[in-house]
């Protein structure tokens, strides 16, 4: 019943039918795919190159975003930035050793993201991380301790400095930063890498020592921060978990 010929009917085109969309699915998205991370870096000698796996890579494309500017991929722009590391072994997938100060260079768990210099925002175009000094509708539960004024205290039992303010984001409406004044000027540490200690009034920063502290990135405006920023002082104080000191670099056993 419903043959073309006596070998080939209805049904099996459609099966055909179906292998070659999904066939041209598959290429297209490993294609768009490719936009982003290439040009790939290569392992061993840090060059990079434009060859990519099988697929040639694709053209770039430049999307629209919704503040206006627009974003062209697959951007070559972010091949400037020089990685202070060098591979442990001369082989694809060998770790890598940092060179220089891993937390500021931004290697391993310290890395960062070259994210856009704007700030995150609402959907009211209002940048999303404010610090409650200028956004006077939050406040501290008053189940809650308010950290403010409380000293921060790091994993060598020192402290850089106190509590100066605390940062809202204002779209989640949960505390994000900690804004901590310094000898080095205002310092920020993620609220989930800090521990509120209500009865000995201090902030605990366990991943990072003083001296690392008063060296981690500032911002450059006093009332809103940056993506890139965010990435930055996220991705140093949670490096400092690894980085922080020799004993945490090396095995337990």
């Amino acid at each position: 019943m419903n043959y073309i010929v006596g070998t080939i009917d209805f049904a099996q085109i459609a099966l055909y039918a179906f292998w070659a969309f999904f066939a041209g699915l598959v290429f297209y998205l490993v294609r768009e795919g490719m936009r982003e991370g290439y040009p790939t870096i290569s392992e061993v000698d840090g060059k990079p190159s434009s060859k990519a796996f099988i697929l040639p890579r694709p053209g770039t494309k430049t999307f629209l975003r919704r503040d206006g500017t627009t974003n062209t991929v697959p951007d070559n722009g972010d091949m400037d930035r020089e990685l202070a590391a060098e591979p442990a072994n001369r082989f694809t997938g060998a770790p890598m050793t940092p060179t220089g100060d891993p937390l500021v260079d931004g290697v391993g768990p310290a890395g960062y993201a070259l994210r856009p210099e704007e700030p995150d925002r609402n959907a009211e175009g209002e940048p999303r991380q404010r610090p409650m000094r200028f956004d006077n509708e939050f406040s501290i539960s008053t189940l809650d301790a308010d950290p403010r004024g409380f000293d921060v205290v790091c994993c060598d039992g020192e402290s850089p400095g106190k509590v100066a303010d605390i940062w809202i984001d204002r779209s989640e409406q949960i505390i994000r930063y900690f804004e901590v004044e310094t000898s080095e000027g205002m310092k920020f540490v993620p609220y989930t890498l800090a521990r509120v200690n209500a009865g000995a009034k201090t902030l605990q920063v366990r991943s990072v020592t003083s001296d690392q502290f008063l060296r981690s990135p500032g911002i450059a405006a006093s009332d809103q921060i940056t993506l890139r920023e965010e990435d930055r002082i996220s991705a140093y104080f949670s490096g400092g978990t690894l980085y922080a000191t020799t004993a945490r670099t090396e095995p337990l056993i």
